[in-house]
């Protein structure tokens, strides 16, 4: 603004000034965004969520026998690669 003034560029003033009021606006609305989901879902600290209630590891849900048949069912839906 202080260029333009200084210039004499007086046509372009207010378009120049409605520009940053509407940049300035929008990052203000993208900051207030992610700042009030931020807090809205923010995790619990007293939650591990990769822990089980008796702190045993999500990893090991399944019996070796669910992985094999996982993996048949996975295998059932594989492509296959032509040489």
């Amino acid at each position: 603004m202080a260029f333009d003034l200084y210039v004499g560029e007086l046509v372009f003033i207010g378009y120049n000034m409605i520009g940053h009021v509407a940049v300035l606006t929008m990052a203000f609305v993208t900051w207030w965004t992610f700042k009030s989901l931020s807090l809205k879902n923010a995790a619990s600290p007293t939650v591990n969520y990769l822990r089980m209630p008796d702190r045993s590891s999500r990893c090991d849900e399944y019996s070796p026998l669910q992985r094999e048949q996982m993996a048949a069912k996975l295998a059932a839906f594989a492509v296959p690669q032509s040489v």
